[in-house]
C-alpha cells in the first residue's frame, strides 16, 4: 500500500449533526472518493476498545470487517474501529486518478488525540466540521439510543444516568452532554491546522440552503462546484420502536446488522421500517430537559461563537 492512498480530507463531526448526509452527498461527486467504511475511527487512538459497550463489540463482530476487505470492499459499512494502518490505507486504494479522498468519523471531534494524529499523518489535510445546536443534538442522540435499544428511559433520566455512568468515553457511554461541548473540541483543530484548512458548517446551513452549502464545500475541497447530488435514501431520520417487544428484539446486534445488510437494497425496506418504527412524540419533560442542556452549555456556546466567528444566539433561545 502506498502513501498515495492517504485521504486528503476528513469530516470530523459532530455526531448527530449531519455527517452522514455530507458523506453521501460527497460520495456521489465524480471528483471525490469516500471511504467505503464511513466511520473508520482510525485516528481516535484514545478510544479504548475494551471499554466499548458490549452491544457495540457485538455489532463490530457481526460486521466481519476482515471478510469485508477480503471481498474487495463491495458494500458500505457505517462504522468500524480500524487499528491496522495497512487496512486503513486499503480503504482508499480504489480511488480513481485525480479523485480527492476522504472519510467521515464523528469521533475525531470529541477525541483528544485525533487532531494531532491526523496532522502527523497528513499535515495538509482539510478538515470539515459540522455542528448542531447542542440540545437538539443530544435529543437526537437519545432517540437513536431508544431506536437501538440502548435505553428505554425518558430523556431526562437517560441524561442523568449518562452523566454519572462509568466508564465514560466514545462507544462506552452516550456522552449526551459532552459531545455538545464544542468549544475545546473545535479549538483543538484550530490549534493544529491552518485556518484555511478548516471549514466549519452548521447543520441548519445544510438543510436550509443545501445548494449554497455544497458549493462552499466543493470549493473548499477544490472540486467542481456545479455538481448536483440527488436526494438518496440516506437521511438519519429520528424514529423509535413502535413497542417494547420490537425494542427488545432490536437489542440483538446480530439481528440488527443482518437486517440492515438485507434491507440495504431491498424494495421492502420502507415497508418493513414503517412496521417497526414510528416518529417520536416530544413532550413537556423533553423540552424542559433541552432547556436544561442549553443553560448548562451557554458559556461554551458563547466561546464557540467567538472562535468560529458565527452568531449562535439562536442556540440559546
Amino acid at each position: 500500500m502506498t502513501s498515495s492512498n492517504k485521504p486528503d480530507f476528513f469530516i470530523v463531526g459532530a455526531a448527530k449533526s449531519g455527517t452522514t448526509a455530507l458523506y453521501h452527498y460527497l460520495r456521489q461527486h465524480p471528483d471525490i472518493y469516500m471511504s467505503p467504511i464511513k466511520e473508520p475511527n482510525f485516528f481516535s487512538t484514545d478510544i479504548i476498545l475494551e471499554n466499548l459497550r458490549q452491544s457495540v463489540k457485538n455489532r463490530i463482530k457481526a460486521e466481519n470487517i476482515d471478510q469485508f476487505f477480503k471481498d474487495g470492499m463491495k458494500r458500505v459499512i457505517h462504522r468500524a474501529y480500524i487499528r491496522n494502518k495497512e487496512q486503513y490505507l486499503q480503504l482508499f486504494s480504489q480511488a480513481g486518478s485525480g479523485q480527492v479522498k476522504g472519510e467521515a468519523s464523528p469521533s475525531y471531534l470529541y477525541s483528544e488525540t485525533a487532531a494531532q494524529e491526523i496532522f502527523k499523518f497528513n499535515e495538509n489535510s482539510k478538515i470539515i466540521i459540522i455542528l448542531r445546536e447542542p440540545s437538539g443534538r443530544a435529543y437526537s442522540h437519545y432517540l437513536m439510543d431508544l431506536k437501538l435499544g440502548f435505553t428505554q428511559d425518558s430523556f431526562k433520566v437517560a441524561l442523568e444516568k449518562d452523566r454519572t455512568t462509568t466508564p465514560k468515553g466514545w462507544g462506552a457511554s452516550s456522552l449526551y452532554l459532552e459531545l455538545g461541548q464544542y468549544y475545546n473540541q473545535v479549538k483543538r483543530y484550530f490549534d493544529t491546522f491552518p485556518p484555511n484548512n478548516i471549514l466549519v458548517l452548521l447543520q441548519k446551513d445544510l438543510y436550509q440552503d443545501k445548494s449554497a452549502t455544497l458549493i462552499k464545500l466543493f470549493d473548499f475541497l477544490g472540486v467542481s462546484n456545479d455538481f448536483i447530488p440527488h436526494e438518496a435514501d440516506f437521511k438519519n431520520e429520528s424514529t423509535v420502536p413502535k413497542n417494547k417487544m420490537i425494542s427488545h428484539l432490536l437489542k440483538s446486534d446480530f439481528i440488527r446488522v443482518k437486517a440492515r445488510n438485507f434491507l440495504e437494497h431491498s424494495p421492502l425496506k420502507k415497508l418493513i421500517l414503517h412496521l417497526l418504527y414510528k416518529k417520536p412524540e416530544s413532550n413537556k419533560s423533553d423540552e424542559e430537559t433541552k432547556k436544561e442542556i442549553k443553560n448548562l452549555l451557554k458559556d461554551d456556546v458563547l466561546r464557540l461563537s467567538k472562535l468560529i466567528n458565527r452568531n449562535l444566539d439562536e442556540w440559546l433561545k
